[in-house]
């Protein structure tokens, strides 16, 4: 899977199970009395969000994945679950229905990326934090390689870390460069 970085969006999944994970972690922590530290209610926190069942699936994850509940008698499980294999089946078909009335939903407001390969565009810098606040927003100008996803591009931008001669990134962090001769100003 290629991702750009300081992007999570470009992950939902993982995304957005570590933001319901820290959501309850935060509530835990400023709701413990004991003022405990997030480290030592971590495994309470994931183990409360792998037996609570999903607003999607209708279902445990730890179900959906073992086929049972820890610390649960299996005669309850009979009771509120259908098989694992059914549960599956369940779960995917209902996951299937969210994403489409989520895609929807996303497309009726969806505008495309302007760019495409060869286009000349300028990256906006992550900004570091301790970083000087005069300090260029934007790096450039770069040339498109390459369109990896809807929101992805390849651009000929050297990668320090990785020694690669491109860097992929995300089509919020790209502005269209214009170069100065085609900028007017507005006083002539």
């Amino acid at each position: 899977m290629l991702t750009s970085s300081h992007h999570p969006q470009t992950n939902g999944k993982c995304d957005r199970v570590n933001q319901s994970i820290v959501t309850k972690l935060k509530c835990k922590v400023n709701s413990s009395l004991t003022k405990a530290p997030w480290t030592k209610l971590l495994e309470q926190v994931i183990n409360e969000y792998n037996l609570t069942p999903h607003s999607v699936t209708k279902f445990p994850p730890a179900y959906l994945l073992f086929g049972t509940l820890p610390y649960s008698p299996l005669l309850t499980q009979n009771q509120f679950y259908p098989s694992v294999e059914e549960a599956r089946k369940l779960a995917k078909q209902n996951t299937i229905k969210y994403h489409d009335k989520n895609k929807i939903k996303y497309d009726a407001r969806f505008i495309d990326s302007p760019f495409k390969a060869g286009d000349i565009v300028m990256y906006e810098e992550f900004k570091y934090p301790n970083h000087r606040e005069l300090s260029r927003v934007f790096s450039g100008p770069y040339e498109i390689v390459k369109k990896l996803s809807d929101v992805n591009y390849e651009i000929t931008k050297p990668n320090a870390l990785t020694k690669k001669p491109t860097e992929i990134v995300h089509a919020s962090k790209l502005r269209t460069f214009y170069p100065p001769e085609e900028l007017k100003l507005s006083h002539e």
